[in-house]
């Protein structure tokens, strides 16, 4: 992220694009970010659990609580 900019723009901007949120349990979900809010849940479609030997299901639609995000990446900065 770059310095001066709020994390809610930055995710705004990625409304569209692949995103891999890291939840505070370890887990991880990577899907296309379709919506976000003042408390940054976040609606994620064409999404799927992921482990560190790659995916281990497919989702489809998945809701994620804000105070439950340890991180958040857009996929096409990496």
């Amino acid at each position: 992220m770059m310095a001066g900019k709020k994390p809610i723009a930055v995710l705004h901007k990625a409304l569209g694009k692949r995103v891999a949120v890291r939840l505070k349990s370890n887990t991880t979900y990577r899907g296309r970010l379709l919506h976000v809010d003042a408390y940054m849940n976040m609606y994620l479609v064409e999404s799927e659990e992921v482990g560190a030997t790659g995916p281990l299901a497919n989702l489809g639609h998945v809701v994620i609580r804000g105070n439950n995000v340890l991180y958040i990446r857009v996929e096409d900065q990496i």
